[in-house]
């Protein structure tokens, strides 16, 4: 039973070095405080953990086998009741983390120890995760920035529309130089000679980023690839029968 005066600590550490939200960190902070000095475990019951989080049995051992999936505690199988305690690999690391201010830091100092020492490369696993948001955050930028350059536009980086298409393009597989090929093909096709559509709107209106990366966007794609390929060849027929050096009279 929960008395009024009983209480939960969470460190800061557990949501943002091991990422932990909701009942998963109420969980693991219950199991921390009864395990966090070594030699001792939480072996408490379900309804326990139950009570604490205002869940069910059922939801505690979800909770539980994130924690043990993650390597963030461990499970050692007893009776009446399993006993857990946290994984003391993972605290170490995590104090280790403590000591520099930025994920460049981390992967230079704690790589090479941490690395080897966390279950699942846990802290690995997040920087890395770092880095690819960052690298995707550049890409987002470089695309925006080469639309405005080459439509003559100010449409922003920052917008929530623009970011989740491009993201979600990217994060099927294509390339920053897939989009820059749709934005030049496009504006050729409808900004450098703006025609009317069939609703009054001139076609480059539609040059904008919502448009281009949009539902169409590789079907964008494929026609910028069929036009290039036409013009290729428009291209080298011409040389083959250029009138100045031909010998056939018109």
């Amino acid at each position: 039973m929960i008395k009024d005066d009983n209480y939960i600590h969470i460190s800061g550490w557990m949501i943002s070095r091991l990422g932990l939200s909701g009942n998963s960190l109420l969980v693991y902070a219950i199991i921390y405080g009864f395990s966090q000095t070594e030699g001792n475990y939480f072996n408490g019951s379900l309804q326990y953990l139950a009570d604490w989080t205002n869940s069910t049995k059922q939801g505690v051992l979800k909770n539980i086998k994130e924690l043990v999936d993650c390597g963030y505690i461990i499970k050692y199988e007893s009776s009446p009741t399993n006993i857990y305690c946290v994984n003391r690999e993972v605290i170490d690391g995590v104090n280790k983390v403590k000591e520099v201010n930025n994920v460049e830091e981390v992967l230079n100092k704690v790589e090479s120890d941490v690395k080897q020492s966390l279950p699942n490369n846990i802290i690995n696993n997040k920087n890395n995760k770092y880095i690819r948001e960052k690298e995707l955050t550049n890409n987002i930028e470089d695309i925006i920035s080469y639309f405005n350059k080459v439509c003559d536009t100010k449409f922003r980086s920052s917008s929530k529309a623009s970011r989740q298409l491009i993201r979600k393009h990217l994060n099927e597989g294509f390339s920053v130089n897939d989009f820059k090929t749709v934005v030049d093909s496009k504006f050729k096709e409808w900004g450098l000679n703006p025609k009317p559509f069939s609703n009054g709107m001139m076609s480059n209106e539609y040059l904008r980023p919502t448009t281009l990366f949009g539902d169409k966007f590789e079907t964008y794609l494929y026609e910028a690839g069929v036009r290039e390929s036409s013009e290729s060849t428009f291209n080298s027929v011409s040389v083959e029968i250029d009138p100045e050096r031909s010998n056939l009279v018109f």
